[in-house]
């Protein structure tokens, strides 16, 4: 694939009439990921990462706390790194999690063994923002904020190649399924790339033709569609973007969601036998159930208190938990789940806790 031009002309913004909004729902019952409410957690929650029986939530204390999601028991909580972690995912089927960091480094750790990493990754200059792992468990590809792209051996912890592009400040990065030698990554140079892990090259780039930069990303499991969503304020550029890979410009996505009044921190595609749903969170305080077939919103979730939500993190199954800061000061996290219609379900939250830190990273 090569570089995508410019075009002259963008496609118009995808909004559905207000016939087509669903009416309010009762209030949704609950699940039973969570049978209990899950414990405090203290400081502001950045990142979460969930299975199917586990939830791991970091937070901005650099405190990385393991819930057991059936119960909401706290496993343990331990110190990853020297500084604020800013992405953890499981590893391994769930029996290793990658950790990266505003340190500089990423590292390996075993979920039986939390006492030292496996591995440890170093090498970039400021804060890693996120990576994948590619080429079925052999590589590890990293973001960060010092415009470079790395690529690593995670047998060994060496850096086999790292590319910098002025000005590509990176926000996030992700694995194209199927296509093990390929992921996106998107900057604040308002522009998203697709990477080659074999020359660790960008083999297409577009660049967004509005202010609003891409903070997070998802790739469905046949590796064909790209969801995006945007930071911005105000009610303007607040989307979610679904993009088709196979034919990447930026002026033919398949819709663009914008019922968002604020900044999209974090989504997801969620696949449910034969349909595929778009998970968003802002910071207006809804997360939004997408319909990827045609961009109609399924469901929402509001907590009563309407606080900012900060991210999320979602299990193949529907399992997901939403971390949030309140407006008086305190952060929580809710347990939710994603039903077969796409319905949220409400299965627990912690109760409210002072917020150490208040740093925010985009």
């Amino acid at each position: 694939m090569g570089c995508c031009s410019s075009g002259n002309t963008t496609a118009p913004p995808f909004r559905y009439s207000p016939t087509q909004r669903p009416l309010p729902k009762e209030k949704p019952s609950k699940s039973a990921f969570c049978k209990y409410a899950l414990p405090k957690s203290q400081g502001y929650i950045h990142t979460v990462s969930c299975s199917t029986d586990s939830l791991f939530a970091c937070n901005w204390n650099s405190t990385l706390t393991i819930y057991d999601g059936n119960v909401g028991k706290v496993m343990e909580e331990f110190q990853p790194h020297a500084q604020n972690v800013s992405q953890c995912r499981f590893f391994n089927g769930g029996n290793e999690i990658m950790t990266s960091s505003y340190d500089r480094t990423l590292k390996l750790w075993s979920t039986s063994n939390l006492a030292a990493p496996k591995k440890t990754f170093q090498g970039h200059g400021m804060a890693v923002a996120s990576f994948c792992i590619a080429e079925e468990g052999k590589k590890l590809c990293s973001g960060s904020r010092d415009q470079s792209v790395a690529l690593w051996d995670i047998s060994t912890g060496d850096r086999i190649a790292e590319k910098t592009i002025p000005r590509n400040t990176v926000t996030c990065v992700e694995l194209v399924p199927g296509q093990q030698n390929s992921f996106v990554q998107c900057s604040e140079d308002l522009s998203i790339r697709i990477w080659d892990t074999r020359e660790l090259n960008p083999v297409t780039m577009i660049p967004l033709n509005d202010n609003y930069f891409a903070c997070s990303c998802s790739v469905d499991r046949s590796g064909t569609k790209l969801l995006t969503g945007h930071y911005a304020s105000n009610e303007i550029g607040c989307g979610v973007i679904l993009w088709d890979l196979r034919k990447f410009s930026e002026d033919e996505y398949l819709w663009r969601y914008l019922e968002h009044k604020e900044s999209v921190v974090q989504v997801k595609i969620h696949s449910k036998d034969s349909s595929e749903f778009a998970i968003s969170a802002s910071k207006d305080g809804r997360m939004k159930c997408i319909r990827m077939a045609d961009g109609l919103e399924v469901d929402g979730y509001q907590d009563e208190a309407k606080w900012p939500f900060t991210t999320f993190g979602m299990a193949d199954n529907g399992n997901l938990a939403v971390a949030g800061l309140c407006r008086n000061g305190t952060s929580k996290l809710v347990s939710l789940k994603v039903g077969g219609k796409g319905e949220f379900e409400v299965a627990g939250c912690t109760g409210d806790v002072e917020v150490t830190t208040k740093c925010v990273f985009w």
